[in-house]
């Protein structure tokens, strides 16, 4: 399905496409990555801490097909595209000096947030019809007052460390994926 209707290769075996990568026959960018794409799966069904945690156990016998639906493809495809483009920001040059994974913009959102904003990007973007790089910029300048309004969340006091909030466990955390549906982005 995702090949018919998206134009992408999903790697069922790790390496399944390497000689048409290699041999220049198949783009690598059109190579779907078994594990983002089940992160990506979790996180189009607000499970982003189960995303941010370990999936071996969804590539047991029969447990995939619990997570990878074939009804769901076009989010999936919409929700990996986002993941790409956020890889991408992260990785382009901050206006900042120092600022790598640009925390001054983008608050965590592209260090620890990443599976959060495809949360939102493919749940809120798809059904405002908007293209993923504009789901991406409407979400982006949001999530700073996102991450404040979650850190004043009286279900999020465990995260609080003196004056800092803990990101790390926060998007690992329990409340992550109710505060998701919960804050009123704008797309």
């Amino acid at each position: 399905m995702l090949f018919e209707n998206y134009g992408l290769y999903y790697e069922r075996k790790r390496g399944e496409f390497s000689d048409g990568i290699h041999y220049g026959y198949l783009p690598s960018e059109l190579v779907v990555n078994r594990e983002k794409l089940v992160r990506v799966s979790l996180a189009c069904d607000y499970r982003v801490n189960q995303a941010r945690s370990s999936i071996a156990k969804f590539f047991n016998q029969g447990a995939i097909a619990d997570v990878l639906r074939i009804k769901d493809a076009g989010k999936y495809a919409y929700g990996y595209g986002v993941l790409v483009r956020l890889d991408e920001k992260r990785k382009a040059k901050s206006k900042t000096k120092g600022d790598r994974y640009h925390t001054k913009e983008f608050g965590q959102a592209l260090r620890y947030g990443q599976y959060a904003v495809v949360t939102v990007c493919t749940n809120r973007g798809m059904a405002a019809r908007k293209s993923e790089v504009q789901a991406i910029e409407a979400i982006l300048s949001q999530w700073r007052k996102f991450e404040k309004w979650a850190a004043r969340q009286s279900t999020n006091a465990n995260y609080k460390i003196g004056r800092s909030f803990d990101y790390v466990n926060y998007y690992k955390g329990a409340t992550i994926n109710a505060d998701l549906q919960t804050y009123a982005f704008k797309i």
